[in-house]
């Protein structure tokens, strides 16, 4: 996935999911995004199974998590 020039993707969520503490299942909830809700996605784990980045829209809106990428798709523009 590329990066824009401010060093981010801009994404969204494709369903509802959990934004976590940490890269996996295993770290606690921050708050549940719904679906379409909006991500700043600033950087990934080796394999691509996570993202960490800012939330953009929402209740969550502000906070900063780790999202599974498999509930992530890239808004271009």
């Amino acid at each position: 996935m590329s990066k824009s020039k401010h060093g981010y993707t801009t994404e969204r969520t494709t369903t509802a999911v959990n934004l976590r503490t940490g890269p996996g299942t295993k770290y606690a909830s921050r708050g549940i995004l719904a679906k379409r809700t909006g991500f700043q996605n600033w950087c990934q784990t080796k394999n691509y199974d996570w993202a960490y980045g800012k939330v953009t829209s929402g209740q969550n809106r502000g906070k900063w998590g780790w999202v599974s990428t498999d509930y992530l798709v890239w808004v271009l523009g």
